[in-house]
């Protein structure tokens, strides 16, 4: 009853049945996104489908959108709605309202993945969580999560999707971080998630694990130095090197001081060496991007045929979503090889959700027969340096695979003319990739 719990019936017109009566009715399911045009324009269906329903509201209670998961099948485990002109993920915080009507006093606010994890918490007694429902942890959400309290602990699966997660929520909190406020990463047992591991160990224990979560400026040196040799002078440079671009996005004050503290003791460097080298680095970094100073990467694992380049672009939008720009047509959609499929569902799934982040993509693909392998992909093994564009990496990938493809479809169809078996639609396709090839050249 608190989350206001519903079930989408079985059907394809439901909605369209009962709220559908008139032409300017069928135009606001539509603008709500309760229901989709099909793709011939004949008509119209339900968006969800024998689902249960998690009702999101704002933080004044309006119902504004909707969660739905499946039962059984091979759909995608969780649908959300989509962007409307009053439901924005990037905004908005699942059960956020429900937090705020519990509680008047909020020590502290936990942000987790998904809808059950805040009911299971809820059930449990624990009534300050939210959901980010899928999208990487935004300034709206970090503005509206610091007006409720100024502790906010992160608790995410301890798989690779989870760190991920974790590191893009570390990211976007850095410009919020004023004094006095504090934030914590918890990582789950494998195979647990908030809801599970409350259920088997106990309100109290999941409690504790909050208590006892890694803070903020101790994740952020633990993954900056995962793959570095802390003992030798170098390594201790590259760390500081690595750090300084974060400790920038910070704002002035005595937790950026106690950070800067923390590192000057690893590395070996006074704490007034290492503030007056992360301004200068603040400086120059500026010039760089007014100028555009950075050369240009070479493009790695892109040569023709190899089936690197299709791994790299999932490896890529898993660990950049943002990267995926809106694409209108995608022109390998028959190319058969290993990979293809679950490469055009991302693509899609971003283009109509452009807010997902990486822990979404794996999880509502998870029992996809190519998507259960995503999260070995995610597995980030780009440059983690300024001049790494993902953007950029990625277009290139998707335009390798186009021309493969394309290369490939001239050299079948060029066989069959010579074996006089080309049919007149055969001639005509030919004749435009031929075309096409050339323009992406």
């Amino acid at each position: 009853k608190k989350y206001k719990i519903g079930y989408a019936e079985k059907g394809w017109s439901n909605i369209l049945d009962n709220f559908g009566s008139s032409d300017s009715d069928i135009k606001s399911l539509l603008k709500l996104g309760l229901i989709i045009k099909k793709e011939n324009n004949k008509g119209y269906y339900d968006r969800f489908r024998d689902r249960i329903i998690f009702p999101i509201r704002d933080n004044r209670g309006r119902f504004i959108g909707f969660g739905g998961r499946i039962f059984e099948g091979d759909q995608p485990k969780y649908l959300n709605s989509p962007e409307t002109p009053i439901f924005h993920k990037g905004r908005e915080l699942y059960g956020l309202y429900e937090c705020q009507k519990s509680m008047r006093v909020i020590e502290k606010v936990i942000v987790v993945e998904g809808y059950m994890d805040v009911i299971g918490l809820s059930q449990n007694g624990v009534e300050y969580s939210v959901a980010s429902m899928g999208t990487a942890t935004t300034d709206d959400h970090f503005t509206r999560l610091f007006r409720l309290s100024d502790t906010i602990c992160f608790c995410f699966d301890g798989d690779q999707a989870g760190y991920l997660a974790a590191w893009r929520a570390l990211e976007n909190s850095l410009s919020h971080l004023k004094d006095g406020r504090q934030i914590k990463f918890v990582f789950l047992p494998d195979g647990e998630d908030p809801d599970s591991y409350i259920r088997k160990n106990s309100t109290g224990n999941f409690e504790k694990l909050l208590n006892n979560g890694t803070d903020l400026s101790d994740f952020m040196i633990q993954r900056t130095s995962e793959d570095i040799d802390l003992k030798s002078v170098d390594g201790k440079a590259r760390l500081a090197e690595r750090v300084k671009p974060l400790i920038n996005r910070m704002p002035r004050g005595i937790f950026k001081e106690l950070i800067i503290e923390k590192l000057s003791a690893l590395v070996g460097l006074s704490a007034k060496k290492l503030e007056q080298s992360i301004s200068e680095d603040k400086i120059t970094n500026k010039r760089k991007s007014s100028f555009s100073y950075a050369p240009r990467r070479k493009n790695i694992n892109t040569k023709k045929d190899s089936p690197s380049v299709i791994k790299k672009s999932i490896s890529l939008i898993l660990n950049y979503p943002e990267a995926v720009r809106e694409i209108s047509n995608i022109e390998f959609v028959n190319y058969e090889k290993p990979g293809i499929k679950i490469l055009i569902k991302l693509l899609k799934n971003i283009t109509d959700e452009p807010n997902m982040n990486t822990a979404a993509l794996i999880e509502r693909w998870r029992e996809d027969d190519e998507g259960k392998y995503l999260s070995k992909l995610a597995i980030n093994s780009f440059p983690k340096n300024e001049e790494f564009n993902a953007e950029e990496e990625l277009n290139n990938c998707l335009a390798q695979i186009t021309k493969n493809f394309y290369n490939e479809r001239i050299n079948s169809l060029i066989k069959k003319q010579a074996d006089n078996q080309l049919t007149s639609d055969e001639k005509v396709e030919l004749k435009e990739i031929i075309h096409k090839n050339k323009i992406k050249r």
